[in-house]
């Protein structure tokens, strides 16, 4: 054994310090099934139960759904040899697919804290990881068994690899590996996109996030050329540095809605109707009024905070990965968060706890800073 590699040697020096935020970093991501986890006894709520026998065995003998909702609920539930005898085979059946839906919930959490990961650091992404476990979705109808959960998964996953794209910057004009590399990349962030919306086709809303991003990255572009044009002319405007960086993500705004028709036709999307629908009425925000309204003012800060961040993006007029994750949360938030109950809001929150986390971190520094100018004081 190495010297290196002593026990007494761990607990000094950069390997313990791995080693400790691995730990951290593995605790707070299950919070979020804990959380999840505490709701496991609650009663079978309306179509829960129904629509896992749909997915399971069919509503008619031989007629087994194949869409993606049902495939989703199989690869948590596991498929049984027969139908459950009675009502209590079936209550066990709906637990063991609820504890399954918990390891979903686990990779939903891991992926919220490498998208903010990506785009805000990791003191960052821990925080809004733990606050993702405090939201009601989560907390209150974590277990409740429903593709939603599998909708959540993909579209950060989507996110993820948009950000991806974005830390990879423009492509060059001989990068012809980078080239491939974006498309490849494009195509997973699209076939990730139409597997959300086939799992939860009243969520439609991933489909527009490169077109956001594409117009975002436009609006910055056309101001920083403006300010190049009135400082050298007209005539040494960097169209070509421009159209580097525009073009990737207008091939992908104008691709990705196609390729989302193409894997709805390939998964059966059209069918996700056949599924019964599990009726959830679970606010983003808590009931409560103390809490609703901490919730509440956290996010507008953060809402602030975002938008002051995005507003420096002007002087640099480049896309990165956190106006990536902003404008999916913005966009999510926007779309999700004003429909009517009953509706499942657990896609958006994830969004919620991201902004919910820029208020945090927001209102601790102002708190630094007043602090300060009260001891100069």
């Amino acid at each position: 054994m190495s010297a290196g590699w002593r026990p007494a040697a761990l607990v000094h020096g950069r390997r313990f310090t791995a080693l400790a935020a691995g730990c951290a970093t593995l605790a707070v991501v299950l919070l979020v099934p804990l959380a999840a986890g505490t709701g496991l006894d609650r009663p079978v709520v309306h179509g829960e139960r129904e629509q896992l026998d749909a997915a399971l065995w069919g509503r008619e003998p031989g007629a087994v759904v194949d869409d993606v909702p049902a495939l989703y609920l199989r690869a948590v539930a596991g498929v049984p040899p027969s139908p459950p005898a009675d009502d209590a085979g079936r209550r066990r059946q709906l637990d063991r697919a609820r504890i399954g839906q918990l390891v979903a919930l686990g990779a939903l959490a891991g992926l919220v804290y490498v998208a903010v990961r990506l785009g805000r650091g990791r003191l960052q992404a821990l925080l809004a990881t733990a606050l993702l476990a405090a939201t009601p979705p989560v907390a209150a109808a974590g277990a409740v068994l429903r593709p939603a959960v599998a909708a959540g998964l993909f579209g950060l996953l989507a996110v993820v690899l948009l950000q991806v794209q974005a830390a990879a910057g423009p492509v060059r004009r001989h990068g012809v590996g980078r080239a491939f590399g974006w498309a490849a990349v494009g195509i997973a962030a699209a076939i990730a996109i139409g597997l959300a919306i086939a799992a939860l086709p009243a969520l439609t809303a991933p489909v527009l996030l490169p077109g956001l991003v594409l117009s975002f990255a436009a609006v910055l572009l056309a101001v920083r050329t403006a300010r190049i044009g009135g400082r050298r002319g007209c005539a040494r405007l960097p169209w070509r540095a421009a159209n580097r960086r525009l073009l990737p993500w207008t091939g992908l705004a104008l691709a990705v809605p196609g390729l989302v028709v193409v894997v709805l036709e390939r998964t059966g999307a059209v069918r996700a109707d056949t599924l019964p629908a599990v009726v959830l009425a679970a606010d983003l925000l808590p009931a409560a009024p103390p809490a609703r309204w901490v919730a509440g003012g956290l996010a507008v800060v953060g809402a602030v905070a975002i938008a002051l961040r995005l507003a420096r993006r002007w002087r640099c007029g480049r896309v990165g990965p956190d106006v990536v994750l902003f404008l999916h949360t913005a966009l999510l938030l926007a779309v999700v968060g004003p429909v009517p109950d009953p509706a499942d809001r657990l896609p958006a929150a994830p969004a919620l706890a991201i902004v919910q986390a820029e208020g945090v971190s927001f209102a601790a520094a102002f708190a630094g800073w007043f602090a300060a100018r009260r001891r100069r004081a």
